[in-house]
């Protein structure tokens, strides 16, 4: 704008030259960026209020105008005023100490041998460290228009999406922390065997408990019994409670931006909000329980043949995730659920919603069952005489029967036979050597699939919005020719020739919608690529 006193031109701003008192009238009742706050950490967000749209470093001062017409036409007075440096400093610190004693344990007359063990201490202290700086801009953010003195022109993109005044960059200040004390022990016991050594009975336990600082104490555990029924047939199972601990990410990280909510208490008016996603401190480990059944088959009648078959089934309770903005604040306002209730923030004279955290909670549990299958083969056969022969033959399946998750307060929603959980997988493979010269097929197979997840595209109906969920099989063929070598000083090498989709099997096309009208994409477990070819040469030293 022109100054209407001198005729020079200045930012608008500079017209209303807004005092720090009503920068910060211009966005009351907004809170400091969640990340690079004063007294905000990951674990403890800031609460205190912004106290400007812009920032407080002269910024209306200062400011200085910018020519937009033309390349080069930016004055660097200009340029220096709207960037300044963004630099991301990370401290990781792990300590680890293990002691380990494995041997023998005992000798019992009853038993068909000694008792094995292994067992041990661990203790592990991380820590975790990431900031932005410098912190004086990291702290306000993200800028806002406030038109009634003088600022105004920002992008939506940048007043939302920008957890502080660095555009496009929402790296937080977070830090961490951690302490885990684990004591452990695993024992094998050969329980029985027969006087022929034919059948045999073998078993296993082990456990673990871990003491986290900040959740307390989690259990562990395994057992195991594996049952030689004959020479040919052998039976397996354990059951086990399983772990995972949260990751780095899921406790501490935290990020900040824009976002919009339905708010049921104002009739489901939209309001535009501050979003925080991330890490959670206070994360329990996910728990898993799961049980295993199979049998292994190897016929002395059929040298060189095994097949086996493991039915398992795994159900996981805490498991870690995120329920969203919008379902957040459904759950405490149509539901009544506390916890939800304080994850987001009222205005204490408004009552309109402020910021919202859609953190890492312990929120969901799940379930999967289904069978691992296993057929292999091996011979030297004798096709053409006076050649060494070999023939192997491979088969990896596996089939689900369920794979469900339920949210919190929510009903369980089976995914086995969607795009990204196929019902059925198979790999096999015949390799035929004949002396240095070898020839290898591989033949992939993925079961038709329903285009379904669980967005949106789970609830699509056949013919009202879409003409059909179902996605084609994909089967792909790979060859592989090889040849073996050594020279007169024993080194060891070999040449293959692989081609990749021998047939050149196109990859299904699924159905998509996105905000620019209609797409298709590839699901990543397909071969988008087509037939390639490769030529290797690999050499032992």
């Amino acid at each position: 704008m022109r100054d209407p006193n001198t005729g020079a031109i200045v930012c608008n701003v500079q017209l209303y030259n807004p005092s720090p008192a009503q920068l910060q009238a211009s966005v009351a009742g907004r809170l400091e960026s969640p990340g690079g706050a004063p007294g905000g950490t990951g674990q403890t967000p800031s609460t205190k209020p912004l106290l400007s749209p812009i920032g407080l470093d002269n910024s209306v001062r200062d400011c200085q105008p910018w020519n937009v017409f033309g390349n080069g036409n930016a004055s660097m007075a200009a340029l220096d005023y709207m960037a300044t440096p963004k630099i991301g400093d990370s401290y990781v610190n792990q300590d680890f100490a293990e002691i380990l004693v494995t041997g023998d344990l005992i000798d019992l007359d009853f038993l068909a041998g000694t008792i094995n063990f292994d067992a041990g201490l661990t203790w592990r202290e991380q820590d975790f460290s990431d900031r932005a700086l410098p912190t004086e801009i990291d702290v306000l953010g993200p800028p806002l228009n406030a038109p009634q003195i003088g600022i105004r022109g920002i992008p939506p993109g940048f007043t939302g999406g920008s957890a502080n005044l660095h555009q496009f960059s929402t790296v937080p200040d977070v830090n961490g922390a951690y302490d885990v004390w684990e004591y452990f022990a695993e024992v094998n016991i050969p329980v029985w065997e027969a006087t022929g050594g034919d059948q045999r009975l073998d078993g296993s336990a082990a456990f673990r408990s871990s003491d986290y600082s900040s959740v307390g104490r989690v259990d562990s555990w395994k057992i195991g019994l594996e049952f030689q029924v004959f020479e040919d047939l052998r039976l397996r199972t354990t059951k086990s409670r399983d772990v995972r601990e949260a990751t780095f990410s899921e406790r501490f990280d935290f990020q900040g931006g824009g976002g919009s909510v339905n708010d049921p208490r104002y009739n489901n008016t939209n309001f535009q909000i501050t979003t925080v996603s991330g890490g959670n401190p206070n994360l329990k480990p996910e728990q898993g329980d799961t049980v295993v059944a199979g049998v292994v088959y190897e016929p002395s009648w059929l040298e060189g043949f095994r097949v086996s078959a493991d039915w398992y089934e795994v159900r996981i309770k805490d498991a870690v995730g995120t329920l969203g903005v919008q379902r957040i604040v459904d759950e405490c306002e149509k539901s009544g659920n506390q916890n939800l209730c304080r994850q987001f923030e009222r205005d204490p004279v408004t009552g309109f919603i402020g910021r919202v955290f859609n953190t890492f909670l312990n929120v969901a549990q799940a379930k999967v069952e289904g069978v691992d299958f296993e057929a292999r083969y091996s011979m030297e056969p004798d096709f053409i005489g006076n050649q060494n022969e070999s023939l192997n033959f491979r088969m990896l399946a596996g089939y689900i029967k369920e794979r469900s998750d339920t949210p919190l307060g929510g009903r369980p929603l089976d995914q086995a036979g969607w795009l990204a959980t196929p019902d059925l997988t198979a790999i096999a493979t015949v390799t035929y050597g004949i002396g240095d010269y070898s020839i290898q097929l591989q033949q992939r197979y993925i079961a038709p699939t329903e285009n379904r997840n669980t967005g949106a595209s789970s609830s699509w109906v056949v013919g009202r919005d879409i003409d059909t969920v179902d996605v084609s099989s994909g089967n792909y063929t790979n060859l592989q020719l090889g040849y073996s070598g050594e020279t007169s000083t024993g080194l060891e090498w070999r040449l293959a020739f692989n081609v990749t989709n021998l047939f050149d099997r196109p990859p299904p096309i699924v159905a998509s919608y996105g905000t620019r009208g209609g797409a298709q994409t590839i699901p990543q477990s397909y071969d988008e690529f087509g037939r390639r070819y490769q030529l290797g040469l690999n050499v032992n030293f």
